[in-house]
């Protein structure tokens, strides 16, 4: 699948310089969240995609299956180098470029078992700094492992037990 889009609504988040109640302290500053527009942008992605159960394979072996999916996203938009500055194109916010899943299934008598890896590369959450150019809020890559397990008591109720193992992603100050 391929896609390609352009706007005129796009939407940042910055952090200015304020002097309000409402403000909090970041870097020695006193900082508030500001939603503003951002003016036009675009947006391009491809997803690729397979999944199959290997429903040829002898006995128990026929409810292993398997899901992938990998996707490449491209896009910027022209933001305010600050509040009420020059307009500069940047990154689209929260938009990693790639992302990608890895799932390993299994459905055959009454269990149903799900083993997920999940990655999204990094990403830029916000724009700081109103006096320096190129900083922003990056989230590094993330990675996260998810295992689900049920199993049919009868068509009417079910036992599961799901967990996550996540590494969240951090914040880091740097240009892009």
């Amino acid at each position: 699948t391929a896609a390609h889009g352009t706007g005129h609504s796009f939407i940042s988040v910055g952090k200015v310089t304020a002097g309000t109640a409402t403000a909090y302290e970041a870097d020695g500053r006193t900082r508030t969240p500001s939603v503003y527009p951002a003016g036009t942008g675009f947006l391009d992605g491809v997803e690729l995609a397979y999944q199959q159960f290997f429903d040829f394979l002898p006995g128990a072996w026929s409810g292993l299956g398997v899901q992938v999916n990998y996707t490449y996203i491209n896009g910027s938009t022209k933001s305010p180098q600050y509040l009420g500055g020059p307009m500069v194109t940047t990154p689209l916010q929260n938009v990693s470029k790639h992302n990608g899943n890895a799932v390993l299934m299994y459905e055959k008598y009454g269990w149903s078992v799900r083993l997920a890896y999940d990655y999204r590369s990094r990403f830029i959450d916000g724009f700081n700094a109103p006096n320096v150019a190129g900083v922003n809020d990056e989230i590094v890559p993330a990675n996260q492992v998810d295992l689900s397990v049920s199993y049919n008591l009868n068509n009417h109720s079910s036992v599961v037990r799901d967990g996550s193992g996540v590494r969240p992603g951090r914040h880091r100050a740097g240009g892009d």
